[in-house]
């Protein structure tokens, strides 16, 4: 957490559908040509899934066949794009059934992939706030306009009490079962994934080696273009890490992952060492997740919080695979990502 010294507003979030809003903003517009419809549809109560099994049973195309840029929440009210293959905008424009209903439909030239997003504007309401919670959440939310917001993965992505956490390592350490499908696989290994992502940012936090400073051989990203490379002069680039101009990533684990050198390799791999993994344990899984790097820290953009009577309203922008949880962990304190005791090594 990136603001522990700054007392938390309190409260809770997700007591209607209607207390959390998410809009899905686009990697591009529909061009009006082309081979797939594009259809905007809401959905409340609902999961992406869900929303996908109704629009499949109602025009007869597969499920496989129609892309998405990325799930959304179940207990909210949120939008976003659906691409369907070789249907006339009329088949779906105006279609509602329980928990969805279409809003757009234009065409264009190809499949929606996981990812093609900017982001996602958020409304979120927390109920039931202490009476000062607008000081603390502005007193908080500076601190991350200043220093960045720690890019951890939401409780989503671990399952019920971090149960896909705890599969993912009987099969990949203890030799347990293994995934039944390939889906399942992707999915346990994105859970171990992301838990020893955070673990990765938490403990930069401790070392006050997330918004101030590198290691020698970091992994380092550049927030305007997107680039990475290996850091050679800490000096310089600690303070392009301070002008927000570039952040250290973080490594999510796997047999083709670009790994860090010298001091900061022996960081990350102590970190999977630590939750009883090796190298050795990544080629395991690798039909099922290569790796890659991740940004520790992600800006919030036009940031909004109005307080009425016991209730907090909080407006923002993330950018896509970033989650509202994690500004909402740091608001409130008492929302809470996975527990980090989910990677206790096997035996112990």
């Amino acid at each position: 957490m990136l603001t522990p010294d700054l007392p938390g507003t309190g409260g809770r979030i997700r007591d209607r559908n209607e207390d959390f809003v998410v809009h899905e903003v686009p990697a591009y517009e529909p061009s009006g040509e082309g081979t797939h419809l594009f259809v905007r549809i809401e959905k409340r109560g609902i999961t992406t899934d869900d929303a996908v099994a109704l629009v499949a049973e109602h025009t007869g195309v597969p499920r496989a066949a129609i892309g998405f840029a990325g799930r959304k929440d179940k207990h909210a009210v949120t939008t976003q794009w659906f691409s369907v293959p070789d249907l006339e905008p009329d088949r779906l424009l105006g279609f509602e059934a329980e928990g969805m209903k279409v809003l757009d439909a234009r065409r264009h030239g190809n499949k929606l992939r996981t990812g093609h997003a900017r982001g996602n504007e958020f409304r979120i309401v927390i109920r039931d706030v202490v009476p000062d919670a607008l000081r603390r959440a502005t007193a908080i939310i500076s601190r991350i306009e200043a220093e960045g917001l720690p890019n951890l993965f939401g409780e989503q992505r671990f399952g019920w009490h971090g149960h896909n956490v705890e599969h993912a390592l009987d099969w990949i350490v203890s030799d347990g079962r293994k995934p039944r499908t390939k889906s399942l696989g992707r999915l346990l290994v994105s859970s171990l994934q992301a838990v020893l992502f955070n673990q990765v940012v938490e403990e930069r936090l401790s070392r006050g080696l997330f918004s101030t400073g590198v290691l020698p051989g970091d992994v380092v990203k550049r927030h305007d273009t997107g680039g990475m490379f290996v850091v050679d002069d800490v000096d310089e680039v600690s303070g392009r890490v301070r002008a927000n101009r570039v952040s250290p990533t973080g490594p999510i684990y796997g047999a083709k992952m670009w790994w860090p050198e010298r001091e900061a390799f022996d960081f990350e791999e102590g970190i999977l060492a630590a939750a009883g993994l090796s190298r050795t344990h990544l080629g395991r899984f690798k039909a099922y997740g290569k790796g890659s790097r991740r940004s520790i820290r992600v800006f919030p953009s036009d940031l909004d919080i109005v307080q009425e009577g016991d209730d907090l309203s909080v407006s923002f922008f993330l950018e896509s695979g970033a989650f509202a949880t994690t500004l909402l962990a740091e608001i409130t304190k008492t929302v809470e990502l996975v527990p980090m005791s989910k990677l206790t090594p096997r035996g112990e």
